[in-house]
């Protein structure tokens, strides 16, 4: 299938349309920045500094960290839109409660939708939005596109949420991971990310990150049930080409040796010229795709990918643990 600049501009523009409000029930307990009563869409880099504890928050009953670690994951969605160059997000589910309102199914619920967006926090137009992510050999600071949003529910979180379908999901064992674990999580791919190009194949690579290390991050033992959706087969895919595999890679060449990245690219800078991207746009696409996969190698210093982000997440969420605990005890010692 050929690719189609078309297609491409067109989800471009549609994905900046101003999210729907909606309103949200009012919650047993309020945890700010993840149990709200309105829609919650911020970037990542302002959502972490919110959990993380470098921006002040209020209530909570004086115990952020364990208001936070009562937020726990239930269970973890990848999506993809119908369409040749589809986008790709994720959506984490979360409960909060004590164990006794657990018990008794008395909690609070929100869900989580993650993504990388081609959507820019300055004033720029989509025009001008479109023209730079083009242009843009090496996203410099691009992490700032990426997004989180919070809801009751994925209706009306999800911008043009019939046209979603399931790629892949899996229920979270109880007590396994919590908010604080996604905040980790998300800040370390965005740090990554904001050294790539905004190209379109990157949501798709952001979401595949995402999934697959909250997979190992849950499970290291590898065995959790995976439900396949509808559009499992077209993870990571624009047109005949899998941009991204399950281990994150850009490109991915199979086991044997018998296809290199050079006749991969040939093939995908073939289908462009027939779907009449002009000649430049293909080279620039070529430049772009080659430096983000170089960068990509550079940041994991020969890790696998997901391992490396992984290892990241671990050591980031053990640190904002840390964090709480010492705001939490020093609190505590100014009370008495």
């Amino acid at each position: 299938m050929p690719f189609s600049l078309t297609s491409f501009l067109h989800d471009a523009l549609l994905s900046i349309k101003q999210r729907p409000f909606v309103h949200m029930a009012e919650p047993n307990k309020y945890i700010h920045g993840v149990i709200e009563t309105d829609p919650f869409p911020r970037s990542i880099k302002s959502w972490f500094d919110f959990i993380a504890g470098t921006v002040p928050s209020h209530g909570d009953d004086g115990d952020r960290l364990g208001a936070l670690q009562s937020c726990q994951v239930v269970r973890v969605e990848h999506y993809r839109a119908r369409g040749l160059i589809s986008h790709e997000l994720v959506a984490v589910h979360v409960i909060s409660g004590d164990d006794e309102r657990v018990n008794q199914g008395n909690t609070d619920s929100r869900v989580l939708v993650l993504e990388r967006s081609k959507q820019e926090t300055s004033s720029e137009t989509s025009i001008e939005q479109v023209l730079r992510s083009m242009r843009e050999v090496k996203g410099k600071n691009t992490g700032n596109a990426d997004y989180i949003t919070i809801g009751s529910s994925l209706k009306g979180v999800i911008r043009g949420e019939d046209k979603y379908l399931l790629v892949q999901a899996f229920d979270v064992p109880p007590r396994i991971i919590d908010v604080i674990d996604i905040a980790a999580l998300v800040n370390s791919i965005t740090c990554c990310a904001k050294n790539y190009s905004l190209f379109h194949y990157m949501c798709m690579w952001w979401a595949a990150m995402f999934f697959q290390t909250c997979v190992r991050l849950c499970d290291p033992g590898h065995a959790l049930k995976i439900e396949q959706g509808p559009l499992y087969s077209l993870r990571g895919m624009v047109g005949s080409v899998r941009f991204v595999d399950d281990d994150c890679s850009l490109i991915p060449l199979p086991p044997a040796d018998t296809v290199t990245l050079s006749v991969i690219m040939k093939d995908i800078i073939r289908d462009m010229g027939q779907g009449g991207v002009d000649k430049d746009i293909i080279t620039l696409f070529e430049s772009v795709l080659e430096a983000d996969i170089k960068a990509m190698k550079d940041e994991n210093l020969g890790q696998p990918p997901v391992q490396h982000m992984l290892a990241a997440c671990k050591t980031l969420s053990a640190g904002i643990r840390a964090t709480l605990q010492s705001m939490k005890e020093k609190k505590r010692q100014t009370q008495t």
